[in-house]
Parts: C-alpha cells; sequence; structure tokens
C-alpha cells in the first residue's frame, strides 16, 4: 500500500463529545452524509454512536439503507430523495424522511400504504436559505396534510441555516425566530431542529431539541481555522498520505511535470508520489499546496497529474521510501487541511469530502 487516508476514531469519538457537552440537552445527530465527509461512513457511524450520537444524518437514502445493512439499528434521518423505490426500501427499513413537497408526500404516502407501515417524516421547512424545504406561507398547509394523512407520523421539523459559518449573522437569528414561530404553532410532540456545527457550539438558542453537527465532528471549524478549531477543542481525525514511488535526479533549470510549470532552482531531486486528481487532489494544488516529508514542508512542484504529481526535495534528500503527508492534525507538524484549502481556494469540507472511494481508509484507536 503506497497511498492511504488515516482515520483515527478515538478524535471522532471526542469531538461527538465535545459537542455534547455544548448542547447537553439536546440530542445530537452526527451528520454522516458523503462517506462521513471522505472518512468512511461505517466507522465513523459505528464511532459516533459509541461516543453518544443518537442520530444519525444521511442525505441519500442509500446511504441510510447502507447503515441498515451494516447492523446500525438506532434512529437514522435522510433528506434528499424523491424517488417511489427509494421511500419504499426506507420506510421499510425504519428510515426517517426529511419531506418539503406535496410530490413527495403523494410518493411517500403511496409507498406507506403499499407496506401498511407508517412513514416517519420530518418536514423540512425553508426558513431563509432558499434552497429545499417548504416555504413558511406553505407550512401550514403542507402540515395539515401530513396531519389528515393516516400513512405518515410527523416526527419533527427542520430547517437550515443560510450563513452556516458566521453566528453573529442576522440572518441566522432571523431564522431561529422563524423557528419559534413555527413551534408556537405546534401542540403536539414534535421535535425541531436546525443547528449545525456552528450552532452547535456557539448558538444555543438554536439547539431546539436536536442538534446536527457534521463539520465539527471530523475536528474542523466551519470559517476554515485551525485556532477557531482549537478554541473548541476540536481534534482533526484525517489525515492523507503515500509513500514516494520514485526518487530522481535532475539538473538545474529543468522542466517538471505537465507543460513545465515548474523549474528546478538548481541540481536536485524529485519525489514521485502517487496520487492525482482521481484521488481528489485538487489541479489547482500545483505550486501551491504544502507536503510534508520527515519533519520538512515541501510544496507540489509543477502540475497535478492524474495519478501523480512531484515534489522537489532538494539535492541533500536520500530516503525513496519516506512517507509524504499531504494534510493532517496540524499540532503534529502536518499541513492542515485548511492549509490545503488556502492553497487552491476553496474550503476545508471540499478537500476531505472530495477525497475518493479508491483511496484505501485506515482506521485508529
Amino acid at each position: 500500500m503506497n497511498r492511504w487516508i488515516e482515520v483515527d476514531l478515538s478524535a471522532i469519538r471526542q469531538n461527538i463529545k465535545t459537542l455534547k457537552s455544548y448542547s447537553p440537552n439536546s440530542e445530537l445527530m452526527a451528520v454522516v452524509k458523503a462517506d462521513a465527509y471522505g472518512h468512511g461512513l461505517l466507522e465513523t457511524a459505528k464511532a459516533s454512536r459509541e461516543a453518544g450520537a443518537t442520530w444519525l444524518g444521511t442525505a441519500l437514502f442509500e446511504e441510510a439503507i447502507e447503515l441498515r445493512d451494516a447492523g446500525d439499528s438506532g434512529k437514522i434521518l435522510a433528506w434528499l430523495g424523491d424517488e417511489e423505490n427509494d421511500f419504499q426500501e426506507s420506510i421499510a427499513r425504519d428510515i426517517h424522511l426529511g419531506v418539503s413537497t406535496f410530490s413527495q408526500l403523494e410518493k411517500i404516502t403511496k409507498a406507506a400504504t403499499s407496506l401498511n407501515k407508517k412513514a416517519q417524516v420530518h418536514i423540512k421547512v425553508d426558513t431563509g436559505l432558499n434552497r429545499n424545504g417548504i416555504s413558511l406561507e406553505g407550512f401550514q398547509d403542507f402540515y395539515q396534510a401530513i396531519k389528515a394523512n393516516d400513512a405518515l407520523n410527523l416526527v419533527g421539523i427542520m430547517s437550515h441555516f443560510a450563513f452556516p459559518d458566521d453566528p453573529e449573522n442576522q440572518v441566522n437569528h432571523e431564522q431561529i425566530a422563524r423557528v419559534n414561530s413555527l413551534k408556537a404553532q405546534i401542540n403536539e410532540s414534535v421535535i425541531f431542529h436546525l443547528a449545525n456545527s456552528m450552532a452547535t457550539l456557539e448558538l444555543p438558542q438554536a439547539h431546539f431539541d436536536l442538534v446536527r453537527p457534521g463539520l465539527a465532528i471530523y475536528g474542523l471549524h466551519p470559517q476554515g481555522k485551525v485556532n477557531r478549531a482549537n478554541e473548541f477543542k476540536l481534534k482533526p481525525a484525517l489525515s492523507l498520505k503515500a509513500k514516494i514511488v520514485n526518487l530522481k535526479d535532475a539538473k538545474a533549470a529543468e522542466g517538471v511535470s505537465y507543460n513545465h510549470t515548474y523549474r528546478t532552482q538548481s541540481d536536485t531531486k524529485l519525489a514521485v508520489i502517487p496520487l492525482g486528481y482521481s484521488d481528489g487532489i485538487d489541479r489547482r494544488a500545483a505550486n501551491t499546496a504544502p507536503i510534508e516529508i520527515e519533519g520538512k514542508t515541501y510544496k507540489i512542484s509543477g502540475r497535478v497529474c492524474m495519478d501523480q504529481f512531484v515534489v522537489d526535495v532538494g539535492k541533500e534528500f536520500k530516503n525513496a521510501q519516506a512517507t509524504a503527508t499531504l494534510f493532517g492534525d496540524s499540532a503534529k507538524g502536518f499541513p492542515s487541511i485548511e492549509d490545503w484549502a488556502d492553497a487552491v481556494g476553496t474550503i476545508n469540507y471540499e478537500i476531505i469530502a472530495r477525497l475518493a472511494s479508491r483511496l484505501k481508509r485506515v482506521y485508529l484507536n
């Protein structure tokens, strides 16, 4: 194995416990969508349950079904589906469904009726994001349609922040007020949930009955700053590593990799690293993104290719079997995920979520 992802499950457990300490009066849903933000769905879900997560959240129904197939019998919510077959299998597997359109209600009703089993639903309300969700104006009609439907059991009402990384933004506070207004309209036992990672850590007035942290579970802060993650005692769980597969000599002023966007400054050695854009390495990392090898930080030298890139490691470098760490826990001396996000002009979410499934995950602790 010459390229792999390491995931420290003890860090995930610790982060869950930290998040629970900030929201002691609410249940906690570990959001494990997108293969747990690149960390691995099943292993992350298991660690989250062990640390006290009473819910798991996925975007896609197939992710929730995969959790059931692996033996998870706890509460799971999936919220991005529109196919009757998905609804039918999800209802049969006791997966809660996020709903926001009458079309979905019709399909869910048909699926539940065919199974002679009630569907457990959560109304997704648009309180300001203008993405998915029933409008505030349409909420009462939607709510009454669900209450009048014997095939449906209303479990929760949920919404999503428009400014997920800015606790002081006025729009977020307006959204909290709108959820409180919805809460005042409901005279039954229904759980309300709005809080993402940012709100779980910094907006206790948004905690309601259930919080839904995602990014923070993995030790990262939504603002993309290591010091903010450290402030809340979050520990990064993922690191990306590869062994050098070729160490070769190069003369001064030689071009490196496609189109020679990098040229050597002096006689040197070039280390070939077997990771590329098919693994999720951004091509914009060329000549900018940091790499740690044997305690020293280098930069990618030249273009990122489909399966490999090159690092100019200097004339004195000797270990042709050395391990390179692209990113990991900065407290251990590695470049951070945020360093990479800054280098390629994106956010920390994208750096980890795009990592390819072909990369083997190795689980620690």
